[in-house]
């Protein structure tokens, strides 16, 4: 299957270039991410089709683990959820209210609390 090609050629990059965070644009790439992360033998073979609400719940449990040392997946709303519809900045804003001002101001966070360490020079966008 072309999908299983893809994932393995993305979980060779990841391997290989070990980002220290993959931001996912959209809940196929999150699931794409995650399937590559894996390794080939433990990868489920069914995806998860996920909400706006469990991408903010994945969101909100990641982002204080982040390690610089490991590949941190991260997801974020696809640009059209998160500019067209008023449920998704109510779903994903931690209770601001602002989509685009809370995963902003979330991920300066970690940006800045990890900036001296190397690896997060290498950052991967999906």
């Amino acid at each position: 299957m072309e999908r299983d090609i893809e994932v393995a050629e993305l979980r060779g990059l990841l391997k290989d270039r070990r980002p220290s965070l993959v931001l996912c644009f959209g809940q196929f790439s999150f699931e794409f991410a995650l399937h590559a992360r894996l390794e080939a033998e433990k990868c489920p073979q069914r995806w998860t089709v996920r909400s706006v609400k469990t991408l903010a719940k994945q969101f909100e449990e990641t982002i204080p683990t982040i390690q610089p040392d490991s590949v941190n997946v991260l997801p974020l709303l696809h640009a059209i959820a998160a500019r067209q519809f008023r449920h998704c900045h109510k779903e994903f804003s931690g209770g601001q209210g602002n989509y685009f001002e809370y995963v902003g101001k979330e991920i300066a966070l970690v940006l800045i609390k990890h900036r001296t360490h190397p690896s997060f020079s290498n950052l991967a966008w999906m």
